[in-house]
């Protein structure tokens, strides 16, 4: 614990009027988590496993008897269905648990295991040089941290049931993290015309009848029905993903009758499959050498070391065989061509959102990728066989995805 004057020493932007003390620890940030859930699934294809991407679940396939043997699925890019088989079905469907549930006819826990719960960000110019986090009005607690050139503030946790689709943050919600976040921090910046822009999301907690928001255990469940062949995954937070997925490759395995421990929660997620306990770690790289030898900045290296760990040589080795691989693929971003390319030979892009938000920060970007949009769009209608009707598609999906995110204004 810090007594007020070395707190405010810490951090000066804290307000000083009432100021009683503040506690002091080290934490860890994701920059990318879009990225880390992709590692994921690169690393089970390389060791097995069959990734199907844009694939809507249209039915439970069951055999006569009654029994789950996999589902059918619809790709949303071509139209075409398949039947995928399978004895295990894991629902980890986040919000749509119980939806998918319902098409299943599986009840064996009732209608509703899930509770749905709306949190908000809105992202400011950088306020702090350490995250600040603290209590509101209503015995809540919200976060300021530095995040990129921005602060992200957050989060809000209220009751959802509307259309999962069309998600975004409200002009109240906004008013509400402000209001709280001035209470801690005296700066003319938090203001709403300062709001950069907003995201939202929808927690899959799990069902506790009575209980206020904030209270609902954040804890992950895993709910077995339909003799232990369907699971369902409520109520987890992305920091404990590993724990959470070993066990429940566990449960599967013993399911099967099989044998043997899993050991992916062991495994470095940057492509190298190496054991974790043996990779060392860094807290900082110099790349003089590769800036000197690729023609790259060091604002491009910093960004490629940042995005793809220990696998960006990759992307530069990429960008030394690409005409113009090493050119910038948006005005306002070092991103680079080669990124592009990659993304769509080796990290399963399809789409524009795949690659702005999903495979580059260029999306969650100051710009938000308006600068580059169409100019991407381009490249990939080229990489990937697009039509000129196709390439308005993706521009006019990608263009509604960023005016959600500042529909809070209206």
């Amino acid at each position: 614990m810090l007594p007020p004057v070395d707190a405010l020493s810490l951090e000066p932007a804290i307000r000083a009027r009432d100021l009683r003390g503040a506690g002091y620890y080290f934490d860890d940030l994701l920059v990318y988590p879009e990225r880390l859930c992709l590692e994921n699934v690169l690393s089970a294809c390389r060791h097995g496993a069959r990734a199907f991407n844009y694939a809507y679940i249209e039915e439970i396939v069951r055999d006569p008897r009654g029994a789950i043997r996999g589902v059918k699925v619809r790709d949303l890019l071509t139209g075409q269905v398949a039947t995928l088989g399978a004895r295990i079905v894991v629902n980890a469907t986040g919000p749509w648990v119980d939806e998918i549930r319902a098409a299943a006819g599986v009840t064996d826990r009732g209608k509703r295991i899930l509770r749905r719960t709306k949190g908000i960000h809105c992202l400011l110019p950088r306020l702090t040089d350490r995250a600040i986090y603290h209590s509101t009005g209503d015995d809540r607690m919200i976060f300021v941290i530095p995040w990129r050139e921005f602060s992200l503030v957050g989060t809000t946790d209220s009751d959802f049931d509307g259309d999962l689709d069309r998600l975004h943050a409200t002009r109240d919600e906004v008013d509400y993290l402000l209001g709280e976040v001035r209470h801690a921090l005296p700066d003319p910046r938090v203001a709403l015309k300062e709001v950069l822009y907003t995201y939202a999301g929808v927690r899959p907690l799990s069902f506790e009848e009575g209980k206020r928001e904030s209270d609902v255990s954040r804890a992950h469940t895993v709910v077995a029905e339909e003799r232990g062949h369907f699971l369902s995954i409520t109520g987890t937070k992305l920091t404990c993903f590993r724990s959470l997925a070993a066990g429940l490759g566990d449960q599967v395995v013993r399911t099967l009758g099989r044998r043997g421990a899993g050991r992916s929660d062991r495994l470095a997620l940057d492509g190298t499959d190496d054991e974790a306990s043996k990779v060392e770690a860094r807290a900082w790289l110099d790349v003089s050498g590769e800036a000197a030898m690729t023609g790259l900045d060091r604002e491009t290296l910093e960004t490629l070391v940042t995005t793809y760990g220990r696998a960006w040589t990759r992307v530069t080795d990429l960008s030394g065989k690409l005409a113009g691989g090493g050119e910038r693929l948006c005005p306002s971003n070092p991103d680079i061509v080669a990124e592009l390319h990659h993304a769509v030979q080796d990290e399963l892009a399809v789409s524009l959102q795949d690659v702005l938000l999903r495979r580059t920060g260029i999306g969650t970007s100051r710009c938000q990728g308006l600068d580059c949009a169409e100019a991407i769009g381009r490249r990939m209608a080229q990489l990937l066989g697009w039509t000129p009707r196709r390439l308005q598609a993706e521009l006019e999906a990608y263009g509604a995805h960023v005016a959600r995110s500042h529909k809070f204004r209206e």
